[in-house]
C-alpha cells in the first residue's frame, strides 16, 4: 500500500474512533475492515492459475419452463437440475433475435444479429468472425 494511502486510511481510522463517534460508527468500522481482511485473505489463498469453468448450453424447440430446474412438474433433467443447485441459474433473458440461428451466431460471436454476416434464418456464419470458443482456446 503506498504510503499516502496507508496515511489517509490512518486518519480515517482515527477520526471514526474519535470520542465524538457512536459505538455504532465503531461497530460499522470493525466490520468493515473484518469484511475487508476476510476478502483479502481469501484472494491470497486462491490460486492465481484457477481459471473460470462454465458450460454454456445452446437448445433448441425447447421453452423457458422444460427443465425441471426451471419449473416444469413432469419433464425430469436431473443432471440439469444439479449444475443449477450448484452453479448459478439464469431467471431472465433476453433475444437478439427471435429465431435460432441468427441468436446462436450473436451467442458465439457476442456482436449484434445484424453484424454478424449471418442475420437470417438459415444462413452460414462468414469466415472470420470472432468467435468466443477461439478466444477461450487461444487464453489457455
Amino acid at each position: 500500500m503506498p504510503p499516502q494511502t496507508n496515511a489517509t486510511l490512518v486518519g480515517m481510522i482515527t477520526d471514526l474512533l474519535s470520542p465524538t463517534r457512536s459505538s455504532q460508527d465503531v461497530l460499522l468500522l470493525f466490520l468493515t475492515v473484518l469484511c475487508s481482511l476476510s476478502l483479502i485473505a481469501h484472494a491470497a489463498a486462491a490460486p492465481q492459475t484457477e481459471r473460470p469453468k462454465f458450460i454454456l448450453y445452446i437448445t433448441d424447440d425447447i421453452t423457458a419452463d422444460d427443465p425441471g430446474c426451471y419449473g416444469h412438474p413432469a419433464i425430469q433433467t436431473p443432471h440439469l437440475d444439479q449444475m443449477a443447485r450448484k452453479g448459478l441459474l439464469f431467471t431472465r433473458a433476453i433475444l437478439t433475435a427471435s429465431s435460432c440461428s441468427p441468436s446462436r451466431c450473436s451467442l458465439i460471436t457476442g456482436r449484434y444479429p445484424h453484424n454478424t454476416g449471418a442475420p437470417e434464418l438459415h444462413t452460414e456464419l462468414p469466415e472470420g468472425q470472432p468467435l468466443f470458443p477461439e478466444r477461450l482456446r487461444e487464453a489457455g
